[in-house]
């Protein structure tokens, strides 16, 4: 196959990409640092404690100075805000998943592939909240797999670089929690060794990443924080939680084949920028984000097409292989809305009319006849929606 799974949803789903653009990157990999602050990390001038990702992984991508969790500067919100593209709060004890649809959501939706394409592995066990949200029209049946366990830092790497080996997922995230253990046993010293320890993971993943045939060149990584901790004025290393700016400064770097090598961000991005800007990459939509695409990461090169991040409609799944549900805003109330399908060479499919705030295709035409694999065109009109989109149909 001469392009992967974001070319193929990128050309079933973007409508007025170019033709022949198309990504590099297939796979995306995001790894969350707990609780580290920039002051022993990206900004410290002799880059002390993070010598591999300075020195080695950040002339290979693109590093953002102002990347911001503007949120709740805790752990559960802050995965939830990388992962939804939304700032919402969350019990921290892990009994509050998040309310807005997850990274992992919206690519299983997209793409109808099976748990196994997305990942959640983390060295704490409250982050099994991250695999799906509450939101009625995703949820769990599009959530991702979890191996969520209280752990140190090298065996969750352990954890993950199997998960990679063994399904090369599409979409996953990689948590290591030592820093902030050690940072609120107030220990400095087991603070900054475990900084260290995080730093070599990080580069031994990306040599793992690139030595893998399947992986290599094709693969996205972005590393960052949930949130920082305080900074000296307001209370010191070993806790955090507040919007001082050692709270909300938190490291981003990006690499990978779409990825500017040795760039460098000028504006000021947030942790809801993240989920978009991986939609972007593997072409798929993200309705719903607060955030924006990081459009300047991408090298001049790159050829990363722009989904309907803003859609009114959500399609799911998409690509079918059965029926399909075309959910509407809740702005859309009770009037009444008109459903078209067409095939590619524009002949009528489908119709229906409908005040309800869902219409299902069961993939027939009008006749009962079952639609053959291949790419529709739909249309919804009326109640104030006019959008269109394309619809793969898989056998």
């Amino acid at each position: 196959m001469k392009h992967g799974l974001g070319a193929l949803v990128a050309a079933a789903i973007c409508l007025g990409a170019p033709s022949g653009t198309f990504a590099a990157t297939d796979h995306t990999i995001i790894v969350v640092l707990d609780g580290i602050r920039a002051s022993e990390g990206f900004d410290d001038p002799a880059h002390a404690h993070v010598p591999r990702m300075w020195n080695d992984l950040r002339p290979l991508g693109t590093w953002i100075p102002e990347f911001r969790n503007d949120g709740w500067t805790i752990t559960n919100p802050g995965h939830a805000s990388v992962l939804t593209g939304t700032w919402q709060y969350l019990a921290n004890d892990g009994t509050q998943r998040p309310t807005s649809p997850t990274l992992f959501e919206f690519f299983r939706a997209a793409t109808g592939l099976p748990a196994s394409s997305a990942w959640v592995v983390t060295g704490k066990s409250k982050l099994d909240i991250c695999s799906h949200s509450i939101d009625p029209a995703y949820g769990a049946p599009y959530g991702a797999s979890i191996d969520c366990v209280n752990r140190t830092d090298p065996n969750t790497y352990a954890a993950f670089t199997g998960r990679l080996a063994a399904d090369h997922p599409r979409v996953s995230l990689f948590h290591l929690a030592d820093i902030d253990i050690k940072a609120h046993q107030s220990n400095w010293n087991g603070y900054l060794r475990a900084i260290e320890i995080a730093d070599s993971l990080v580069y031994e993943l990306w040599m793992a990443v690139e030595s893998d045939p399947v992986l290599s060149g094709k693969t996205a990584m972005f590393v960052t924080c949930d949130h920082g901790r305080h900074d000296d004025a307001h209370g010191g290393f070993s806790n955090h939680g507040d919007t001082c700016l050692g709270c909300r400064r938190i490291p981003f770097l990006a690499l990978g084949p779409d990825v500017a090598a040795g760039g460098e961000g000028t504006l000021v991005r947030t942790q809801r920028d993240i989920a978009p800007t991986i939609g972007a990459l593997l072409g798929f939509p993200t309705p719903g984000v607060e955030g924006a695409v990081m459009e300047e990461l991408w090298a001049p090169t790159a050829g990363v097409p722009v989904p309907a991040t803003a859609a009114a409609v959500r399609v799911l799944p998409n690509p079918s292989s059965g029926p399909t549900r075309f959910d509407l805003p809740a702005s859309a109330g009770r009037d009444t809305v008109r459903l078209r399908i067409w095939d590619l060479a524009g002949r009528l499919v489908y119709e229906e009319r409908t005040a309800a705030r869902a219409i299902s295709w069961s993939g027939s035409d009008g006749h009962g006849r079952a639609a053959a694999a291949g790419a529709y065109y739909w249309e919804v009109s009326g109640a104030g929606i006019q959008e269109k989109g394309q619809l793969l149909i898989v056998k």
